[in-house]
């Protein structure tokens, strides 16, 4: 419960109800039936502090939906918000997120409706937190499409049973972990450890991904000389709108495990979201 002082001198009470909504109680001595009660709910909420908006916001996981949902009640709240989010562009990337998560959440759906027993009941759960942010690290500069970190936050992977089958073709679906431990083996000059990898600028001719300015990493296990992988082009800081431009952004190709930096065979889908729908 939260206590504040309305324009009038009033002293209201708001309660934080999940999913987010802000419900004010009147006190004993407030008149029920006064007319000016009737948008009350409009009025606390135009009026309420900036400092105590804030407040409301630090008890609720940052940058998630509850951020966006309570900071879309008014122009007040937004911009209390705003500096929460550290700037406009990082709260329009988490809406998209979550619009992604949504469709991404949706195509899984129908996905294991479609698998066999065997490869449904070998998919994993959610992504370890810290597995999410060491691949997130392990990447950068580039960054992941939307629709693949979704999916992660899904399934991460599938769990080899030695004699268990792969979901696209007998290749297995590979986990955080697996893809980073790829993509480190693939630009050959990086080691495999935890924390942040890579050469320091662009001129490094012994990284592929720093010369060709596109990183590669593993999506499925090695299958008949074959591997599926996703292209990432886009850098943190580039202009263009790499999450959800079309959602093309994140190619899924086919390359040769022992030169991925080679010409791929042939290119899968567009996005992870579209190469979903078509397995």
């Amino acid at each position: 419960m939260i206590t504040v002082r309305t324009a009038e001198g009033k002293i209201k009470h708001l309660f934080v109800v999940p999913p987010l909504r802000l419900l004010p109680r009147n006190s004993p001595d407030d008149d029920d039936d006064d007319d000016d009660n009737a948008n009350l709910p409009w009025t606390l909420f135009a009026t309420t502090p900036e400092e105590v908006i804030q407040r409301i916001l630090s008890f609720l996981p940052p940058k998630a939906k509850d951020w966006i949902s309570a900071d879309s009640t008014c122009k007040t709240w937004r911009n209390a918000a705003l500096p929460l989010w550290g700037g406009i562009n990082r709260r329009t990337d988490a809406i998209q997120y979550l619009s992604t998560r949504r469709r991404i959440g949706r195509v899984w759906h129908n996905l294991e409706a479609f698998l066999g027993r065997d490869v449904r009941s070998s998919l994993n759960g959610p992504v370890d937190e810290k597995d999410e942010a060491h691949l997130k690290d392990a990447i950068k500069p580039w960054v992941l499409p939307h629709a693949l970190l979704a999916s992660l936050q899904i399934h991460d992977g599938e769990w080899s049973r030695g004699c268990g089958k792969g979901m696209v073709m007998g290749a297995r679906l590979l986990t955080a972990r697996e893809i980073v431990e790829g993509m480190l083996r693939w630009r050959g000059g990086a080691v495999a450890k935890m924390g942040i990898i890579g050469p320091a600028n662009d001129n490094d001719s012994a990284d592929p991904a720093w010369v060709s300015g596109t990183l590669k990493i593993p999506l499925f296990s090695e299958t008949g000389a074959r591997q599926i992988a996703m292209e990432l082009s886009s850098r943190i800081g580039d202009n263009n709108n790499h999450h959800n431009n079309g959602r093309m952004y994140g190619r899924v190709v086919v390359v040769s495990p022992l030169a991925p930096y080679a010409v791929h065979y042939r290119v899968e889908a567009s996005c992870w979201e579209r190469f979903l729908t078509l397995i």
